[in-house]
């Protein structure tokens, strides 16, 4: 019986599933809806929306955002009533035909990208809540939504998210919401877009009485509040952050006796704090801040039961509000950026539930209370920027669950306590500027938690301690500003997620460790009184910053100095030349201009924004300035702790220095960052000239400027300027980046009479000078210079070049305007190179050669002979010459980006700009492909003799196009030449070339090797890195970085992280073989060539070279077997064939230089080699 019975349940429990599936189903109208809106939106070709299926049936994974009420018709038709598509990046507009969903309560659109404005046609829909934050709706504020009076939540603001919880049963599904309306402005700001609501809010706003929660930050919205919003008495959350209100806070808020949650954050709110707030019994969270808000917190507040009050970046004042400290039940208090003052009260203990306490950034002063132990619920306590007294307490041992600590610039007396070392779930410690007695580095070994360490300015002496290193959650590190001795801690390089390091103005002395710069890391700066700068920083900054700047051009002493600090090049009351100061940097960075240099230290912590926002803009209105002097106020320099301007090769004495400042951030324009404050010290010669200097102060408002004026002596030719931020004023401003020192213009004049020439002393002066252009004439007259200028047309008219094209004087001086000084783009070795238009518009370069030429009419024959013989798409093309009346020149195809030289290393950061990585890696196969073709494919086998960047030439695609064939000479394949006549440019010879004048193709290829490095490092060949010895210059720093197994320091720091480093890598390696010092182990150019384009590998050239030194080898036994037959002597072949082809020239053996393929890690055993220098053991 049981049996039966239990079969009949289970066919009846299929039998009425079976029919329920059958009988229930969606509306075809509305089916037919949701097909037209799914087709507007896009969606109608994604699987999860295709609807062949009921959307309402049992499969949900096809219908994951549309609830259903299935209870119509005896349950057997369902009705839309919940629509949710969030994050599904729509961009449209919004769809008219949700109007035709006649059951529909709760439509979600958040998080896309919709735009325009809500169809009027909406006000039909009965809708109880409606959510359209973060897309990209605009115009003024819809009335629409006035009119459904069904409205129980509205969220039309920026940053809201919305979880969907979908719960089903079995004969009914259902949907509920849950609202976590957490501003995630911070996290989305990428992904998601505010919407631009703007105008007024309408007063009909007031006919949703049934609001219970209304929404609408982040918008552009104007005016004041609606007094109609005093209809809505159910509210129970109002957010209306961040729009452009203006007025009061209404006292119609007082009528919403239900709220729980008012957040009125930067909405221009004025006035002071009203006293019927404090009447709002169920009100738990109030927000205030970043607003106009001015007097004091009144005494009503007493009796609230607030769990959160946040009134920062206001104008709040008067003595710390005792109201505070009754409401017994925050848990978090924020009175940050205001203007409180006088002492902290001890009955702040009473506050036992605190969790948060914020109050830098105020006027507090005296000691802290000693109450503050009670509060040991405390997780995050912020005390910066106040001029406290007394000692740091020991008491903060009691805060056992604090994680973060911020107590910079607070004036405290030093040490550190040692109790601080049982704070063991500290995340965050920032402490700074200390005072007092100094002290070992605090015991912190048991924080394994902290991810900003900042211990600035602390008196901290000694060595820094191993257990640093170990605290492997590390993200900012500053120990900057201290007394710090030793060598840093090797097992800092355990510090994997350090993105700043910050050791500056310490007495750190060795060599900077290998593992310092790593390419995963922003190191910022590591300087020392005693380092060995032979490393250069990366990623962030060109340079680590130097402590001293010798004068390295004493012959050129300057007297004066003006420098537009982050601006243009301008010029003041047409006499005074301010240079430009356009060095955009970052964290950290040193920048030296030859006369003047400046340092930045220091990186705005929380904060990525990029090294441009260094230099700030004004975009204010300037007052009491003239119109030539607000030139120097269009932009400033700033730094996050320490900007230092040095004044180079000044003559020693008495100068007037003066400084020009202006608050150009905090303006009235931006009535939000005019709440701002910013206040440095400011140090000249190392002495404190201004304490706690505040520029709106100094000009008493915004918009206007101050200039101090300050008298020092200069010795050793160096003067220094240095702003320093020693965590005074308000940081909270522009998420956080505004409120290190900020200067716009310097300027320093003498005191003391300029030495002038005596009159004797010019007489004599000018005298010596015509003697010696007199026999300078007579001497080149005698050797037969100047005729053979006379007789050059001669010798040319005499030659036949078949250059293509004879050009006339007549079409030159047309095509160049006579030579016009406009036209002339720079002087050659030939003499003036001058730009010209032929009539076909033909855009043209005339080489002209000068009577004064160092070169002569041998070369410019050579040049016509080699160039017209040769094409190749990385030869300059020569289009023809003219050579009547005595006159000669060359015509060239233009070369729209000048040469490598002038844009690679001339002060041109725009051009630099465009050096891209592939366009200086396309550049370097070019003069590699130019190379070859001169000596294995032309017609000709051809020696440049004289690579360098200044012959490289670029066009308007930045092709590379060899140039200045003036030197070039033909070349048997069989031999090497010995030349007595060495020609080339010093810096770029070949050693075997350069002493020994045996030239060969190889010459070309060490030339090249040199451009190759020039290129990757963005520096010249005599370029020395800090505290170099006087013989250390780029190839040396190449081949330490080398041995070091660093060698993609050697990267141009302009290039940041945009480049290809198995492309730099194989560059540099190339570059490196191409520099040995034993011709006969340099790679040839079309091994170069198929290295570069990647057909071989630097293992294939390695290869070869191998097998070169193994015939060496050979060659060597056969002389110990053969002593009587080969000589001794080890000299440079002849172009004699004596023995030379069975004699080794060199009976040392190269050491084997070994690569890698592949980039390595910071400790890889990569780039072994014995002796980094230049030499035939490479």
């Amino acid at each position: 019986m049981k049996k039966k019975l239990f079969f009949f349940a289970f066919f009846l429990i299929l039998y009425l599933n079976f029919a329920f599936t059958q009988l229930t189903k969606l509306d075809q109208q509305e089916l037919n809806v949701l097909k037209g809106i799914w087709q507007k939106l896009g969606l109608a070709g994604r699987r999860e929306w295709n609807y062949d299926k009921d959307p309402c049936g049992r499969e949900w994974d096809l219908s994951p955002y549309v609830g259903c009420d299935c209870t119509y018709n005896s349950n057997t038709t369902c009705r839309v009533t919940t629509i949710s598509i969030i994050m599904e990046n729509l961009s449209t507009s919004l769809p008219l035909e949700f109007t035709k969903l006649r059951y529909i309560q709760i439509l979600s659109l958040n998080s896309n990208y919709l735009s325009g404005t809500i169809p009027p046609q909406w006000a039909t829909m009965r809708l109880s809540m409606l959510t359209l934050n973060g897309n990209r709706l605009s115009g003024p504020f819809p009335t629409t939504l006035a009119r459904i009076t069904t409205l129980v939540d509205l969220y039309a603001t920026s940053y809201f998210f919305i979880v969907i919880i979908i719960i089903r049963e079995v004969h009914l599904r259902t949907i509920t919401l849950l609202i976590f309306d957490y501003e995630l402005r911070y996290l989305f700001r990428r992904n998601i877009e505010a919407n631009h609501f703007s105008g007024s809010i309408p007063e009909e706003i007031g006919n949703l009485t049934n609001l219970m929660r209304l929404a609408m930050s982040s918008n552009d919205f104007t005016g004041p509040l609606p007094p109609t919003l005093a209809k809505l008495t159910n509210l129970i959350d109002l957010r209306i952050s961040g729009n452009n209100f203006t007025g009061k806070i209404p006292d119609y808020i007082s009528r919403w006796t239900r709220i729980e949650s008012l957040i009125l954050r930067n909405c221009l709110i004025h006035g002071s704090i009203p006293n019927f707030v404090g009447n709002l019994r169920y009100l738990e969270s109030l927000n205030l801040n970043s607003n106009y808000l001015s007097g004091t917190i009144p005494s009503e507040w007493a009796t609230m039961r607030l769990n959160t009050l946040s009134l920062s970046g206001n104008r709040l004042s008067g003595p710390f509000p005792t109201t505070i400290v009754r409401i017994t039940t925050l848990v978090e208090l924020n009175i940050e950026a205001n203007h409180f003052s006088g002492s902290i009260p001890e009955e702040i203990g009473n506050l036992t539930n605190l969790m948060k306490l914020a109050m830098s950034s105020n006027d507090f002063t005296g000691p802290l209370p000693p109450t503050l132990a009670k509060l040991t619920n405390l997780i995050d306590l912020r005390i910066s920027g106040n001029n406290f007294t007394g000692k740091m307490p020991d008491y903060i041992s009691r805060w056992t669950q604090i994680e973060s600590l911020h107590m910079l610039g607070c004036s405290f007396e030093g040490p550190i306590p040692s109790s601080i070392s049982t704070l063991t779930e500290l995340i965050d410690i920032r402490i700074s500027d200390l005072k007092g007695g100094a002290s070992t580095f605090p015991l912190l070994e048991q924080m394994t938690k902290l991810e900003v360490l900042i211990l600035r300015n602390c008196l901290i002496h000694g060595s820094i301690p191993n257990f640093v290193g170990n605290l492997r959650n590390l993200e900012s590190l500053d120990l900057s500003f201290n007394n710090l001795t030793g060598e840093i801690p090797s097992s800092f390089s355990q510090l994997n997620n350090a993105e700043y390091i910050i050791l500056t103005e310490n007495n750190l002395t060795g060599r900077l460790p290998e593992w310092v710069l790593p390419s995963n890391k922003h190191v910022s700066q590591l300087n020392g009184k005693s380092f060995v700068m032979y490393v250069l920083c990366r990623n962030n900054m060109p340079s680590c910053l130097r402590k001293d700047f010798p004068c390295t051009n004493l012959g050129a002493l300057i007297h004066s100095l003006h420098i537009n600090c982050g601006g243009e090049e301008v010029i003041i009351n047409n006499t005074i030349l301010y240079e430009a100061d356009l060095k955009r940097e970052g964290a950290a960075s040193y920048y030296n201009d030859g006369n003047w240099a400046f340092s930045s230290t220091g990186n705005f912590l929380n904060d990525g924004h990029d090294a441009g926002a260094y230099i700030l803009s004004n975009t204010s209105i300037m007052h009491n300035i003239s119109t030539f002097e607000a030139k120097l106020y269009t932009r400033a320099r700033t730094a996050a702790i320490s900007l230092t301007y040095y004044g180079l090769c000044l003559m020693n004495g008495n100068y007037t220095v003066k400084l020009h400042f202006a608050e150009i951030v905090f303006t009235a324009e931006n009535p939000y960052l005019s709440l701002g404050m910013r206040v440095f010290d400011v140090y000249v010669q190392g002495k404190l000239e201004l304490k706690d200097f505040d520029i709106v102060k100094e000009t008493r408002g915004t918009g206007g400027a101050v200039i101090k004026h300050f008298t020092v002596n200069v010795k050793n030719h160096t003067l220094k300027i240095q702003l320093y931020w020693a965590g005074k004023g308000i940081t909270l401003f522009r998420y956080g980046r505004n409120y290190g020192p900020i200067i716009s213009a310097i300027s320093v004049d003498p005191d003391f009479k300029l030495p002038k020439k005596t009159e004797v002393g010019l007489i004599v002066g000018t005298f010596c000078g015509g003697l010696f252009i007199v026999l300078l004439i007579i001497i080149l007259w005698r050797k037969g210079y100047l005729m053979r200028w006379a007789i050059a047309g001669g010798v040319l008219r005499a030659t036949d070049l078949q250059t293509g094209t004879t050009f006339t004087l007549r079409q030159i001086k047309v095509a160049t305007k006579n030579f016009a000084p406009s036209n002339k783009l720079g002087e050659g070795g030939f003499g003036a190179v001058y730009k010209g238009r032929l009539s076909d518009r033909t855009i043209i370069a005339v080489k002209q050669l000068s009577s004064q030429s160092t070169q002569g009419t041998q070369e410019f024959v050579t040049e016509i002979g080699t160039l017209s013989t040769l094409q190749h798409p990385n030869l300059v093309r020569l289009y023809g010459c003219c050579t009547e009346e005595n006159h000669m020149s060359l015509i060239y195809e233009y070369m729209e980006n000048n040469c490598l030289s002038h844009v690679l290393l001339g002060k041109n950061e725009v051009s630099k700009a465009k050096l891209t990585w592939p366009v200086r890696f396309e550049i370097c196969k070019g003069i590699a492909r130019g190379l070859a073709y001169l000596h294995e494919e032309s017609p000709l086998r051809i020696i440049h003799r004289d690579i360098k960047a200044s012959n490289v030439l670029l066009d308007g695609k930045f092709n590379a196009k060899i140039s200045d064939f003036g030197l070039a000479r033909l070349y048997d394949t069989d031999h090497s030449h010995i030349t007595t006549r060495v020609a080339g440019t010093v810096g770029y010879l070949a050693p075997e070339y350069a002493m020994r004048g045996t030239l060969s193709p190889k010459a070309d290829v060490y030339s090249f090797g040199i451009v190759l490095l020039e290129i990757i490092t963005g520096k010249s060949n005599n370029y020395r890195p800090p505290s170099a010895d006087e013989s250390y210059y780029l190839i040396d720093w190449a081949f330490l970085m080398h041995k070091q197994r660093t060698l993609l320091e050697l990267v141009d720091p302009d290039l940041g992280f945009e480049y290809q480093s198995q492309e730099a890598l194989t560059t540099i390696q190339v570059a490196l073989l191409c520099l040995d010092e034993s011709s006969k182990l340099r790679p040839t150019m079309s091994q170069v060539v198929d290295t570069l384009e990647g057909r071989t590998t630097i293992q294939d050239m390695l290869k070869i070279r191998r097998a070169i030194k193994r015939q060496k080898s050979l060659k060597t036994q056969f002389l110990q077997d053969n002593s009587e037959i080969c000589p001794t002597s080890v000299e440079e072949p002849t172009d004699s064939l004596d023995n030379s082809e069975i004699c080794p020239t060199s009976v040392e053996e190269p050491t084997e230089l070994s690569f890698v393929t592949e980039i390595p890690t910071p400790f890889s055993p990569a780039y072994i080699v014995k002796d980094w220098k230049v030499s035939s053991q490479f």
